[in-house]
């Protein structure tokens, strides 16, 4: 088993203003969190090692890793909120990033709570 540890996030997609707002979409994201999705759809047995949140977007991110075949043993849940990456281009088409991760969920594996196993080599 490959056992994967790292940040689980939202990336929030910004599009151009509109009359009654922003439109927007909301990815599954972080480098580690990708990088256990890729090991599941290629069919190799991975565990997530993270802590994700209670919330809704917790729960997006929990069903993606369950859709690829993630194994949810080294998972952990706690109320903190999911950390959003928000992504919005400038006039130009640059892009510009702003990241909302204070006590966030992903920051809350504390080494107290790691398991007491890990998977075998």
């Amino acid at each position: 088993m490959i056992l994967v540890s790292g940040e689980a996030l939202i990336d929030l997609f910004i599009g151009a203003p509109a009359s009654a707002g922003f439109p927007a979409e909301a990815i599954a994201g972080g480098s580690p969190f990708n990088v256990a999705i890729g090991i599941g759809r290629l069919g190799r047995p991975a565990a997530f090692l993270s802590t994700l949140s209670d919330d809704v977007f917790g729960s997006f991110l929990a069903d993606k890793l369950s859709q690829a075949g993630v194994s949810p043993a080294y998972l952990q849940r706690c109320p903190n909120y999911t950390t959003l990456s928000v992504v919005a281009t400038d006039a130009s088409g640059q892009p510009q990033y702003s990241f909302y991760a204070p006590n966030a969920a992903d920051r809350a594996l504390r080494p107290e709570s790691l398991p007491a196993q890990l998977p075998p080599r």
